[in-house]
């Protein structure tokens, strides 16, 4: 079997070392907010932490992951508002990458294949990021996955 094929099937079912030499690839350190709760079955993560690039290995392995019982992705970002004195007091925050459209759709379709191929994943919880119409058919094509819109 292709050395390759061998990590991928091996990376179905240990997240975090398919995790580690993802990043490994392409240079950049595994975030512990990430590997925090793989022990126990556990992807946990605010997305609002993540950089664009860092997203990458993280739905790579997530998208062929047969092992996770549980996958939650939050966002407490919150848009500043557009007020002169708002503006000139307050530091301006910069938008998560989780934020936009991109990684929210790459984010989706990482899970439609994931919830395709694991029979461990019971639970999903997806919360305040700006879900568009085209992400949440990008979840729901998954046909024996009881999901309400």
């Amino acid at each position: 079997m292709i050395q390759s094929v061998q990590v991928r099937q091996r990376g179905a079912y240990d997240f975090e070392s398919h995790y580690n030499d993802l990043c490994a690839l392409q240079d950049s350190v595994p975030l512990s907010t990430v590997k925090s709760f793989l022990s126990q079955g556990v992807l946990d993560i605010s997305g609002d932490k993540i950089r664009a690039n860092d997203w990458k290995p993280i739905l790579d392995t997530l998208q062929i992951n047969k092992s996770l019982q549980f996958v939650a992705i939050r966002s407490n970002f919150v848009a500043p508002v557009e007020d002169q004195d708002v503006k000139s007091s307050v530091k301006k925050q910069k938008t998560p990458a989780i934020r936009s459209r991109e990684i929210t759709y790459r984010l989706c379709k990482a899970l439609q294949e994931c919830l395709s191929k694991s029979p461990a994943l019971t639970c999903v919880e997806l919360q305040g990021l700006p879900l568009r119409q085209r992400d949440l058919n990008a979840i729901v094509k998954v046909s024996y996955f009881p999901f309400n819109v």
